[in-house]
């Protein structure tokens, strides 16, 4: 695989892990520098740079805590007074992205790589670098979280 066309997939990776556009431009290339610099010969390897990229993700949000109260304060004000906002389609969108953009970045990684890329547990583990028991963890903790966010804004999950 030519190291554009990895680009591309790694940009749309960083955006579903929920990166602006920016971002993601920046994660992908640097997942690149990342893997030239230390695995050249795994440059090709898709697998490798999702995991490469993911972690690189993971090391960001930590860093970015701010960021995290910041886009919590975004979901939060999807509520007017102490109603409810009419649940439309594009409203019914807009509350289930920023409220799985309000969870922690381990949780959101986990929740991604699972139902998005369709990974099990063991490769989720080996992506984020943790057990699979805490995969298991982090995807049923996100879940609870994204379930009680979701309800507390009138929409059954």
């Amino acid at each position: 695989m030519d190291v554009s066309s990895l680009v591309n997939i790694l940009r749309a990776k960083a955006r579903m892990l929920g990166a602006e556009s920016h971002e993601a431009e920046d994660l992908a290339q640097e997942t690149i520098a990342r893997i030239l610099s230390r695995a050249p010969e795994k440059q090709g390897h898709v697998g490798y740079a999702t995991q490469t990229l993911t972690r690189l993700w993971l090391d960001r949000q930590r860093t970015l805590r701010a960021r995290a109260r910041r886009l919590r304060r975004v979901a939060a004000s999807t509520i007017v007074g102490s109603g409810l906002i009419p649940v439309t389609d594009d409203a019914r969108s807009v509350i289930v992205f920023n409220a799985i953009r309000s969870l922690p970045p381990r949780q959101r990684a986990v929740l991604v790589l699972r139902l998005v890329e369709g990974l099990g547990y063991a490769s989720i583990a080996e992506a984020i670098g943790c057990t699979e028991q805490a995969a298991r963890a982090s995807l049923h903790e996100a879940r609870v979280r994204l379930r009680r966010e979701l309800t507390q804004r009138g929409i059954e999950p």
